[in-house]
């Protein structure tokens, strides 16, 4: 009696529409790395880049569900990611509003350019502290990157 081969079965990958989370820990610690920011901060301006101007009160909503820090506010306005858009006057009973600055505006945009495959992460040692690759981190980051730059082509 002769055995008879099984075909096998054709694999297909998934059919997904959106895997813009795919690299979200590469990007992440690239911003991380690059503007010196914390999980939290980068999370808070993230949050904020739709608001067009907010209290400090929508501020300390947003970062409610963070790590607990006091100062994240006036750190971040001290850095210069949150600026003042108008000031307090109490004669008129108006709260003082801020808004990103431009550089918080253009870090959270280009975040977003890069979790949808619009641009890469610069492989330069001069634009990208991550490949210097100074800690041990840098240099798993730094493989990361370049298999994720390779994987848009």
């Amino acid at each position: 009696m002769r055995r008879v081969k099984k075909e096998k079965p054709v694999l297909k990958g998934p059919n997904r529409q959106y895997n813009f989370m795919k690299h979200w820990r590469t990007i992440r610690y690239f911003y991380k790395r690059k503007y010196n920011l914390s999980e939290s901060e980068l999370e808070v301006l993230l949050y904020l880049y739709d608001e067009p101007q907010f209290s400090r009160e929508d501020f300390y909503m947003a970062s409610n569900t963070m790590h607990w820090k006091p100062d994240r506010f006036y750190d971040l306005r001290d850095r210069g990611l949150i600026v003042v858009w108008r000031e307090k006057n109490e004669v008129a009973n108006r709260k003082a509003l801020y808004e990103l600055s431009s550089q918080a505006k253009t870090i959270c945009s280009s975040l977003y350019r890069k979790l949808l495959g619009e641009e890469s992460i610069s492989e330069s040692v001069y634009n990208n502290p991550i490949m210097k690759g100074e800690t041990y981190t840098d240099k798993v980051y730094r493989m990361a990157i370049r298999k994720m730059n390779a994987s848009k082509k």
